[in-house]
C-alpha cells in the first residue's frame, strides 16, 4: 500500500515506493540526517531514559567518592583486622593463664592427696602404736595377777585372783590349774 501525502512532505520510504524502488516497508530505513523514517516508540523511548547520558564530570565525581568509599573500607578492614588479631593474642594468653591455673591446682591437689595419705599412715602408726601399748598393760596387768602370792590374800581374793588367773591361761591356750575342791 503507497501512502500519497498531499502536503508535499513525503517521506523517503513514500519517495521510493512511489520511484518504484523495491525494498521492504517493514525494513528500518534512515533519513539522511541519521534519524529513523518512523516516530521512536514507546519502548525504545524508555530504554533511553533508563539509560542516562554519561556526563564526565559527573561519572570521574563518582569515582572519587567510590574511591574514598574503598579507601575507607580498607582502613576499616585493616583496624578490624588488627582488633581481631588483639583479641586473638588476648583469647591465647587467657588460655595459657587457665593451663597454668589448672597445672598449679593439679599440682596442689597432688601435695594434698600425698598429705592424706601421710597422715592415714600416721594414723594407722598411731593405731599400731596404741594396740601394742594396750597389749603392754595388758601383759602388766597379767603380770601382775600372775604373779600375786594367793596365800596372802584373804578368802573372797584369792577366789577372784583364782578366777582371774585361769582366764588368762585360757586367753593364752594353757590350760589352768583345776579349781580345789572344798
Amino acid at each position: 500500500m503507497v501512502e500519497i501525502n498531499t502536503t508535499g512532505n513525503a517521506t523517503r520510504v513514500n519517495q521510493r515506493f512511489a520511484n518504484g524502488e523495491t525494498g521492504s516497508p517493514n525494513q528500518a530505513e534512515f533519513l539522511e540526517t541519521g534519524e529513523h523514517a518512523r516516530p521512536e516508540g514507546r519502548d525504545s523511548a524508555k530504554k533511553k531514559r533508563a539509560r542516562p547520558t554519561v556526563d564526565t564530570s559527573a561519572s570521574s565525581t563518582a569515582i572519587e567518592v567510590l574511591q574514598r568509599m574503598n579507601e575507607r573500607s580498607q582502613i576499616k578492614d585493616d583496624k578490624e583486622d588488627s582488633q581481631m588479631a588483639q583479641i586473638l593474642q588476648r583469647k591465647d594468653a587467657k588460655i595459657e593463664l587457665q593451663q597454668n591455673m589448672i597445672a598449679l591446682q593439679r599440682e596442689e591437689m597432688e601435695k594434698r592427696w600425698e598429705l592424706e595419705k601421710e597422715k592415714i599412715s600416721l594414723a594407722r602408726e598411731e593405731v599400731a602404736a596404741r594396740k601394742e601399748q594396750t597389749k603392754v598393760e595388758l601383759l602388766k596387768a597379767e603380770a601382775h595377777f600372775m604373779g600375786q602370792d594367793l596365800d596372802k590374800l584373804s578368802p573372797h581374793m584369792k577366789e577372784y585372783y583364782i578366777s582371774v588367773q585361769r582366764e588368762i591361761l585360757e586367753r593364752h591356750g594353757i590350760r589352768g590349774p583345776t579349781p580345789p575342791s572344798s
